[in-house]
């Protein structure tokens, strides 16, 4: 029989409590991450067009449509100090927006959120179009 060693005075009904209390806290809706990847599909985007992330947060952009049919992605957002980044890549500036090469099937471009605010973006490939929007909150992770 296994038996746990407990702190002097602490029942095990009050560890039992204090473990079934921690398996079924809930999980947040929207979890703020430093980089995320929107998939695009024919049958849409995933994790989902609308995202949230950290000042600084970068998105990576990847097609997972059939081969021939070419993403491509502009942001509402002019590149700005952003085009030097490491973690820019694939994009170029047009105007006040950041339009990606065209991504091929598996194909991927990034581009890193320093400033707060929310960014609109369009995706496009042949009469197919994804609209989103880039929630980007102040402040690191």
């Amino acid at each position: 029989m296994l038996r746990l060693l407990l702190p002097h005075g602490w029942p095990e009904a009050a560890l039992a409590l204090l473990l079934a209390g921690c398996s079924s806290a809930p999980v947040p809706e929207h979890v703020d991450t430093a980089a995320l990847t929107l998939t695009f599909t024919l049958d849409g985007v995933l994790p989902g067009r609308d995202i949230r992330l950290p000042g600084g947060g970068t998105v990576v952009f990847r097609s997972a449509l059939p081969k021939g049919m070419d993403l491509l992605i502009e942001i509402e957002r002019p590149l700005g100090t952003c085009s030097g980044c490491a973690t820019t890549m694939g994009f170029t500036a047009a105007g006040g927006c950041a339009v990606s090469q065209p991504l091929p099937n598996n194909g991927l471009a990034a581009r890193c959120f320093h400033d707060a605010g929310d960014f609109g973006y369009v995706a496009r490939a042949g009469d197919q179009e994804w609209r989103g929007t880039i929630q980007v909150r102040s402040g690191r992770p």
